[in-house]
């Protein structure tokens, strides 16, 4: 069987993702207690299937023992997303939020259009404006 050099990141909400997450939580455990953990389906033949694959991608391990674990790149994924900041308490400053270019003000409301058209008495649109063609 092919052996693969990288490791395949789980997506998350998936069996593999939550399998992990549980074993990054608590340890390795054996398989009948990681069964009874997170649903894997109903089915033995598919559950072992799942975890097989989820062994294959490098995103799970056997270890020594017959217990089941985290690989080193999960823990390291995991880990990452516990470092992550969340919001900054009260009384800390905040670092100013980057503003583009894309982000204008409002329009004008003397440049929106009326919706039930233009005035009678109204002067036609670009009259100011002798070289203005309409085309």
């Amino acid at each position: 069987m092919l052996k693969r050099q990288h490791t395949r990141h789980a997506t998350r909400g998936t069996i593999p993702y939550l399998a992990g997450q549980y074993l990054h939580k608590h340890g390795p455990i054996p398989k009948e207690e990681l069964f009874a953990a997170v649903s894997f389906g109903q089915q033995p033949s598919k559950r072992q299937d799942v975890l097989d694959r989820a062994m294959q991608a490098g995103w799970l391990i056997e270890t020594s023992d017959g217990k089941v674990a985290c690989s080193a790149d999960a823990r390291q994924w995991y880990d990452s997303l516990e470092a992550k900041p969340g919001n900054q308490p009260a009384g800390e400053p905040v670092q100013p939020q980057f503003r583009g270019d894309w982000r204008t003000s409002t329009l004008s409301r003397q440049h929106i259009p009326n919706r039930r058209g233009p005035r009678a008495d109204a002067p036609p649109l670009y009259a100011d404006k002798p070289n203005f063609h309409r085309g």
